[in-house]
């Protein structure tokens, strides 16, 4: 099926072709982290974000944990 999808000679070129665009998307999966690591230490990006979201969830989770004390 592979070969077909990718229009490949025989199975072995298949498989080859796969593997270097999987190395492809890996090697630019890498450079996007690697952006995204030098916008935190600059203080850019998704940080703010996050730590919203985390202290969305402690807050609930403190709400829960206030109800079920109130009830003992």
């Amino acid at each position: 099926m592979l070969q077909r999808q990718i229009n490949a000679p025989n199975k072995t070129q298949a498989v080859r072709i796969a593997l270097v665009h999987e190395l492809e998307r890996n090697r630019q999966r890498a450079a996007l982290r690697s952006d995204r690591r030098a916008a935190d230490r600059r203080g850019e990006g998704r940080p703010a974000r996050s730590r919203l979201r985390h202290e969305e969830i402690q807050r609930r989770d403190v709400g829960r944990l206030t109800s079920l004390l109130a009830r003992r």
